[in-house]
């Protein structure tokens, strides 16, 4: 991912020619395979070593509709950390306006949706679920950003912000670690699923990173607004223990 952000994308990966369908081209490496199949089956299928190419010939006679259908997926081995979650009713109440200016409407409409396919699952707590830091780059905890993001969405309810609470405070520090400066008290910054090494440098940060100033803070702020928007007085005390210290110096 680094990478790719530093603008350096890995070369092309050789892809295959499933041979049970003989219509979906397939790369694969140690841990990740990738599927493509086109719907209805393509006209021509190419692999090799520099990629892979789905073809159709269509001829369309005027007023003619064609449509095909082309589905990726993705299996890692190693699983995710963070799934994400199905489409469904989120945990929110998603509000309804119409107004005099209907692209206010469709930014209102289209926002949620949004931040829909930014929730993800913890599988350490899989009644709980919170924002992700953004896609495809930050599709991940993050302390900071999914503190922020829940709490500008107190409006429409406290139960996002109540499991993202719950989440962090699962993790939150214990011992004192200076590599990967984790101290008791100190809600994390990020996870990862493994270490990332920077670009360009020889700096790497650990899977589990807390070496951030405002993830703590921000905790304890949205413990306090949530409270302050109707969170339920129980999930406030259970939550009270994490924010009564020990705190990072």
């Amino acid at each position: 991912m680094e990478q790719i952000k530093a603008g350096r994308p890995p070369g092309p990966a050789a892809a295959v020619i499933d041979v049970a369908s003989g219509t979906t081209l397939v790369w694969t490496d140690a841990t990740v395979t990738v599927r493509l199949t086109g719907f209805p089956a393509p006209t021509g299928i190419e692999a090799g070593a520099a990629g892979g190419r789905l073809h159709y010939d269509v001829a369309l006679a005027p007023g003619d509709v064609w449509d095909a259908d082309l589905v990726c997926t993705a299996e890692d081995a190693e699983g995710e950390p963070f799934p994400a979650t199905a489409p469904g009713s989120p945990p929110w109440r998603t509000p309804r306006v119409r107004s005099a200016d209907r692209r206010l409407d469709a930014w209102l409409d289209r926002s949620p949706a949004d931040l829909e396919r930014l929730l993800l699952a913890d599988l350490q707590r899989p009644d709980d679920l919170f924002l992700a830091a953004g896609a495809p780059w930050f599709a991940t905890l993050f302390g900071r950003d999914s503190l922020w993001a829940v709490r500008m969405l107190l409006p429409l309810g406290t139960r996002l912000a109540a499991s993202t609470l719950r989440i962090l405070a699962h993790r939150q520090g214990t011992v004192t670690d200076p590599a990967t400066q984790e101290q008791p008290g100190k809600i994390l910054h990020e996870v990862r699923r493994a270490g990332l090494r920077l670009s360009g440098k020889s700096a790497t940060l650990p899977p589990v990173y807390y070496g951030t100033v405002d993830a703590t803070p921000l905790w304890v702020t949205l413990l306090h607004d949530a409270r302050r928007w109707g969170l339920d007085p129980a999930e406030v005390e259970a939550l009270l223990p994490h924010a009564s210290g020990p705190w990072p110096g």
